[in-house]
C-alpha cells in the first residue's frame, strides 16, 4: 500500500514507520521539515514538506494522521492550549480538503485521538461507553475526531485512535521529563 503519515517524526510515528517498510508498504511523510527529518527517517521514506504542491490524494492508499504538537511537555498556558488544538485540528482539516478532492480517494484515514476524549476521571475504570467530562481535553479529542470523520460525497472507513500518553526509555531521556510532567495533572 501507499500509505500517508502524518506525524511522522513523533514518536509513534518513528516506531510505526519501520514496521511499515517491513511489511513492504510504500511510506510518505508530511512533515514541517522535511531536513530534519531525512536525519531521522529511514532513507526509503518519501518526505513532503507540508501539503505543498499537493492538491489530491489520487496516489494514496491509506492515511495515518498521527500529527499534533507534544501534549505533555509544556505547560499548558492559553497559548499552548491553541497550539495543542490547531497542530491537531488544522492538518486533519487538510487532509480531508485533500480527501475531497480526490478522484480516487485513499480507501481508509485513521485520525488521531486521544484517551484525554473522557477528561479526568481519576480512578475510574474508563470504557467507551464511558461519559466524557466537559474539559480541555475532551473539546481537543471531539473536534479532532469530527475533523477526521467528517461527512466526505466518496465511501470511507474514517477510525478515530484514542490513545494514551508515549513514554519510551530508549529517547534520549526526553520522555522522562514528559512522562512526570503529564502524570502530575496540574495542566488541566
Amino acid at each position: 500500500m501507499r500509505i500517508l503519515l502524518t506525524g511522522g517524526t513523533g514518536l509513534i510515528g518513528r516506531h510505526l514507520i519501520p514496521r511499515l517498510l517491513e511489511l513492504g508498504h510504500h511510506v510518505t511523510v508530511s512533515t514541517r521539515s522535511p531536513e530534519k527529518a531525512q536525519t531521522r527517517l529511514d532513507a526509503r521514506v518519501t518526505l513532503w514538506r507540508g501539503f505543498e504542491g499537493h492538491h489530491h490524494l489520487n496516489d494514496i492508499d491509506a492515511v495515518i494522521n498521527l500529527a499534533g504538537e507534544p501534549i505533555a511537555d509544556k505547560r499548558w498556558t492559553t497559548e499552548q492550549k491553541q497550539r495543542l488544538c490547531h497542530s491537531r485540528w488544522d492538518i486533519t482539516q487538510k487532509l480531508v480538503n485533500l480527501f475531497n478532492a480526490s478522484d480516487t480517494p485513499p480507501a481508509v484515514l485513521i485520525s488521531g485521538s486521544a484517551v484525554g476524549f473522557y477528561g479526568d476521571l481519576g480512578e475510574v475504570v474508563v470504557t467507551e461507553d464511558e461519559p466524557p467530562h466537559n474539559e480541555f481535553t475532551h473539546k481537543l479529542c471531539v473536534r479532532w475526531e469530527q475533523l477526521g470523520g467528517a461527512k466526505r460525497p466518496h465511501p470511507r472507513l474514517p477510525a478515530a485512535h484514542r490513545r494514551g500518553a508515549g513514554v519510551d526509555r530508549r529517547d534520549s531521556g526526553q520522555n522522562d521529563a514528559a512522562f512526570q510532567a503529564w502524570s502530575r495533572r496540574p495542566y488541566w
